[in-house]
C-alpha cells in the first residue's frame, strides 16, 4: 500500500479548506500513478528485451508528462528502423484501466506545441486543419491516436474539406514516401477510412466534393489496393478495401444512347473472323462494339476500355441505360457492373487467382453436399432429406457426367475431406476465359455452390428456375411449412434470380455471334 505524500504545511488551520485537501489528493493519486505506469513500462521493456531506444520510447510513453518538441516525429520514424511499436505501447497503457484524465495525459505529445488526444470531433478538426501545416505533423498527429478513440469521437457529420486534407495527408505521407509505406501503415489507413465511411452522412459529404477531389480518392484507394497485394501473401481483390460510397442514385447526364464500333478495338486482343467462339475465349471477338452517351464511349467504374465481344451484348447494354430515367440507379445496372468486375479480372492476375481459389474451397465444402440423414424419426427432417435429394441429385450427375468430379455427401457438420476429384476442377477453370469465370463466380459467392455454378453456367441441363431452386431448397421447403417473412425471404430469391440470369444471359450473348 502506498502512502500519499500530501505536504504537511497544507493541514495548517489558517490554510486548511476541503477544496485545496482534494485538490492535492488528485495531485498526489496522479504522481503515483505516474510512478507506478513507469515502473511497469521498465518491467515490459526488460520482459521484451528492448534496445536502449527501445526502452526509452516505452517509458516515454508511461510518463504522463509531455514529451519535449520534436520528439513526437523522431520517435515515430525511427519505428520503423527499430522493431518496437512505440504506437503499441501508448495504447497498451490507455487501456489498462485508468480514469479518463489519465488516459488523456498518457496520450499527451508535443510536436511544436503541445499535443493531446481530441476530447471530441470539433477539437480535432480545429487542431488538425488550422495547427498542423505540413503532412508530416499530421500524419504523426492521426498515428498516435489510438483507433477507438477516433470511434468514439467521431459521431457527427464529417466534413468534405477534412476528408480530402486527410486523404491528401496519406498520400504526401505514406505512398510517395518509402520508408513509411509499410504493412502497418497500410492497415491503419484501411481501418482509418473504415471509421470515417461509418460517420453520419458520410455519403451527403461526397456529393459536395468536385471532380478533383474524387479522383484524389479513387488514387489513393487504388494505391491501398496496389500496396495490399504487394505486401500481403493472399492477394485481395478491390471488393474487399474500404469504399467511398456515391450514392445509389444520380441525376440522368445524357440524352441519347448508342451502339457503334470501339474506336479503339485495335487497342484490343483479337479472334480471326473464322475462329469458332467457346468458353474458352467468350470474351474476344474480331470487332468489338462500345456503347455510347452522347456520342462518348462508356468505361466501366474502374475506367478501364470496356471492349464488347458482341453485338447482342451491346444492344443488353444500351439497354440498361436507355431504361433509366430522370436518375440513374446504379443497383439496377446489372450488365454493366458484371462487365465491370470481369474487366478488371481479366487485367488483374491477382483477382482472378482470387477467384480461382475461392471456387475451389467452395467446392470442397459445398452446400449441396450436405443434407438431412433420410433415417431420422422426424417426419420435418425425414421430408427435408427427400426433398434435398430430388433437387440436388441432378447437379451431381452433371457434374459427374460432364466434368468427371464426384462429390462425397455429409449428414452432419463432421465432415472428411471431399474426393480427390475435386481437384480437377483447377485445371476446368483454367481453360476457361475470365467472363466465363466470373460468371461461376458470382453465381457461386450468391448460393455458395461452385457446383451449381458449373453445371448451370458450362451446361444446358438446368433453366434459371431450376438452378435456382436447388440453390434455395431449404428455404423453399421451410417457407412452405412456416410460410415467407415478407422483405426477408421474398427480396433474397429476387437477388438470387438477379444474380443467376445476368451470370447465365453474359455467357450467352457474348457466344451470340453475328453470322
Amino acid at each position: 500500500m502506498y502512502q500519499l505524500k500530501i505536504k504537511q504545511e497544507r493541514f495548517s488551520e489558517d490554510k486548511l479548506t476541503c477544496q485545496e485537501v482534494k485538490r492535492e489528493l488528485g495531485h498526489s493519486l496522479n504522481e503515483e500513478s505516474q510512478r507506478i505506469n513507469v515502473d511497469s513500462a521498465k518491467k515490459r521493456a526488460v520482459l521484451q528485451h528492448m534496445d536502449y531506444d527501445g526502452f526509452r520510447q516505452m517509458v516515454l510513453g508511461a510518463n504522463l508528462k509531455s514529451i519535449k518538441a520534436g520528439s513526437a516525429q523522431n520517435i515515430i520514424t525511427t519505428q520503423y528502423t527499430q522493431n518496437v511499436n512505440f504506437i503499441a505501447s501508448y495504447n497498451a497503457i490507455a487501456n489498462i484501466g485508468y480514469d479518463e484524465e489519465i488516459v488523456r495525459k498518457t496520450l499527451s505529445m508535443a510536436l511544436e506545441d503541445k499535443l493531446e488526444a481530441p476530447t471530441s470531433q470539433e477539437d480535432f478538426e480545429r487542431f488538425f486543419s488550422k495547427k498542423l501545416k505540413d503532412s508530416m505533423k499530421r500524419y504523426t498527429y492521426l498515428r498516435l491516436i489510438d483507433l477507438d478513440h477516433y470511434r468514439k469521437i467521431f459521431t457527427n457529420d464529417f466534413d468534405s474539406e477534412l476528408l480530402i486534407l486527410i486523404i491528401q495527408t496519406f498520400k504526401e505521407q505514406v505512398f510517395s514516401n518509402d520508408s513509411f509505406n509499410t504493412e502497418d501503415e497500410q492497415n491503419f489507413i484501411y481501418e482509418f477510412l473504415e471509421i470515417i465511411v461509418n460517420t453520419p452522412s458520410f455519403k451527403f459529404s461526397l456529393e459536395f466534393l468536385g471532380r478533383k477531389e474524387k479522383e484524389l480518392i479513387q488514387n489513393v484507394l487504388q494505391q491501398l489496393i496496389n500496396h495490399q497485394r504487394r505486401l500481403f501473401s493472399v492477394p485481395k481483390p478491390a471488393s474487399f478495401f474500404p469504399s467511398i460510397p456515391t450514392g445509389q442514385k444520380i441525376k440522368r447526364f445524357y440524352k441519347k444512347v448508342d451502339i457503334v464500333e470501339h474506336p479503339l478495338q485495335d487497342q484490343a486482343p483479337k479472334l480471326l473472323p473464322q475462329d469458332q467462339v467457346g468458353f474458352h475465349n467468350l470474351s474476344l471477338s474480331d470487332k468489338y462494339w462500345a456503347v455510347t452517351l452522347d456520342g462518348r464511349p462508356t468505361k466501366t467504374m474502374f475506367k478501364d476500355n470496356l471492349f464488347i465481344p458482341t453485338k447482342a451484348l451491346a444492344v443488353a447494354l444500351a439497354e440498361e441505360w436507355d431504361s433509366q430515367k430522370e436518375s440513374i440507379n446504379l443497383k439496377s445496372l446489372h450488365i454493366n457492373n458484371f462487365l465491370a468486375k470481369s474487366v478488371r479480372a481479366q487485367l488483374d492476375p491477382a483477382i482472378q487467382d482470387y477467384m480461382k481459389d475461392e471456387l475451389f474451397s467452395i467446392l470442397e465444402s459445398d452446400q449441396i453436399c450436405f443434407r438431412e440423414s433420410e433415417d431420422v424419426q422426424n417426419d420435418y427432417k425425414a421430408g427435408l432429406a427427400k426433398t434435398q435429394k430430388e433437387h440436388t441429385s441432378k447437379v451431381f450427375d452433371i457434374l459427374e457426367r460432364e466434368f468427371q468430379i464426384k462429390l462425397k455427401i455429409y449428414h452432419s457438420l463432421q465432415i472428411d475431406s471431399q474426393d480427390p476429384s475435386v481437384h480437377k476442377l483447377h485445371q476446368i477453370l483454367q481453360d476457361l476465359d475470365q467472363f466465363a469465370v466470373s460468371s461461376i463466380y458470382a453465381i457461386s459467392q450468391s448460393c455458395k455452390s461452385t457446383a451449381i455454378a458449373l453445371s448451370f453456367i458450362l451446361r444446358d441441363e438446368l433453366d434459371i428456375q431450376d438452378a435456382v431452386n436447388i440453390a434455395r431448397v431449404d428455404e423453399n421447403y421451410q417457407s412452405k411449412h412456416f410460410g415467407k417473412v415478407e422483405g426477408a425471404h421474398d427480396f433474397d430469391e429476387a437477388h438470387t434470380i438477379t444474380t443467376f440470369s445476368t451470370a447465365k444471359n453474359i455467357v450467352n450473348l457474348c457466344l451470340l455471334r453475328e453470322v
